[in-house]
């Protein structure tokens, strides 16, 4: 690659965002992208390869996917299903929220990672029973206690999942609603004590720092400010945020607001810390009226696709929902007709998959075996004997007994030592599905 021209085109990426799109500011982007080009033809006579271009760089472009709310009867695994049936894709990345003491490795994020997606999780630190685990009891949990023993089994659980795993603890923690866990600094030291629990036990994951947009906006000397929450550089592998177009839903004083707009300070403060990548892990906009939401999502695609943003932003969550509080705003991609075409033209597009090799088709939404797969368990002195058929193009598989993980294997058996009883299943890693609804005991 150049780098006189990577120079150049970086040169356009620090150019200041408020000016972007005034006439200053496309006077300025005309000018150094100008001097961008005569800097790379000069390369491209000078030098044997040709010069790496912006698009180039950004090829594998930015994950679009999506938290979907069950309605109508659904459960959670039904719900992204169904939406992925409905943009005829699968999507590369999905959420899931989890409280302080669920168990991780649970029917949905196993069905997130089975099926070659890549899931990013939230942690709230609060009970089953509705009980808050405050942050300053996470930050001063030694080995051995209550709490540090219930960090240790979330990271393990972790560890079953198999898959790509991305994780927040506690988003938008400067929410009103989260004063009662403490203030900002025994955030930071709760980020930090569970982070380090994590590397302990050897739980790979992607640690994303997620707050609300409000809060790159607001005054820094505001309790909210982003800043103040922020747990450093060595605790935190992407930023986020998350973007709403809330139009008048929540608030008649609040404007249609569109996404550059809104997450514009959020970039000026990720240019203090370039080497991370940025995630907007909910994202949302109201119907609007003729088509509105539509242009807003198509709108937000162009602005992801633009060089500078492409080669910084990891993914894009929809929040395909609704919001909870009064009134409910209308956050659904299948709000109307419309919106729903322009939503699925961004889960098919290449540049929104970044390579997911489970793009198309749509998975079933009953995905049963099919071509004849099958899977047997024999007992033996050794332990459960598993045997299945191949099930077709995938990256292995893998394999649980009663729900919990056992194993993966690229191979078409596996021997569970110390082991005979229960029921088991094996999925086919890559396309998410089982090579028998359960394998028979023979």
């Amino acid at each position: 690659m150049n780098h006189d021209n990577s120079k150049a085109r970086t040169e356009v990426a620090k150019a200041p965002r408020r000016l972007r799109g005034t006439r200053v500011g496309r006077n300025l982007r005309v000018v150094i992208m100008t001097l961008a080009v005569a800097v790379g033809l000069f390369a491209a006579v000078s030098a044997v390869s040709g010069v790496e271009s912006a698009e180039a760089q950004s090829a594998d472009g930015v994950l679009f996917g999506a938290y979907a709310q069950p309605r109508g009867g659904e459960t959670s695994i039904q719900a992204v299903q169904n939406l992925e049936s409905s943009l005829g894709t699968r999507l590369p990345i999905v959420r899931s929220f989890q409280g302080w003491n669920d168990n991780l490795d649970n029917r949905f994020n196993n069905f997130a990672v089975d099926g070659g997606r890549r899931l990013m999780i939230s942690i709230k630190p609060e009970r089953n029973n509705g009980s808050e685990v405050s942050w300053r009891s996470i930050a001063d949990a030694r080995p051995g206690s209550t709490i540090h023993n219930e960090m240790v089994a979330l990271a393990n659980d972790v560890k079953q999942l198999d898959g790509e795993v991305w994780i927040a603890f506690h988003h938008e923690p400067e929410a009103r609603d989260r004063q009662s866990f403490g203030n900002n600094e025994d955030f930071k030291a709760a980020w930090r004590a569970i982070h380090t629990v994590f590397e302990q036990q050897g739980a790979d994951v992607q640690w994303v720092w997620t707050m609300t947009s409000w809060s790159f906006e607001v005054s820094t000397s505001d309790r909210r400010s982003a800043g103040k929450w922020y747990p450093g550089d060595s605790y935190v592998d992407m930023l986020g945020a998350d973007p709403y177009n809330w139009n008048q839903c929540r608030n008649p004083q609040e404007q249609w607001r569109e996404l550059e707009q809104i997450i514009t300070p959020f970039l000026e403060f990720a240019e203090q810390h370039p080497d991370k990548q940025l995630v907007l892990p909910e994202v949302g906009s109201a119907e609007g009226s003729n088509g509105r939401k539509a242009g807003w999502l198509d709108r937000a695609a162009d602005f992801l696709k633009e060089s500078d943003n492409a080669a910084r932003f990891a993914a894009v969550i929809y929040f395909h929902s609704e919001h909870q509080g009064t009134p409910r705003c209308n956050w659904w991609l299948d709000s109307s007709s419309s919106t729903l075409n322009a939503a699925r033209d961004i889960a098919q597009d290449p540049f929104f998959q970044r390579n997911n090799p489970n793009a198309t088709p749509a998975p079933s939404p009953s995905p049963t075996p099919t071509n004849g797969a099958t899977c047997t368990v024999r007992s033996t002195a050794s332990g459960d004997v598993i045997e299945w058929s191949n099930r077709g193009p995938n990256v292995g598989y893998n394999v649980r007994r009663n729900d919990v993980w056992v194993d993966k294997t690229s191979g078409t058996s596996l021997t569970n030592h110390g082991v005979n009883s229960g029921t088991y299943v094996v999925i086919a890693r890559g396309n998410g599905e089982r090579i028998d609804t359960t394998c028979s005991r023979i």
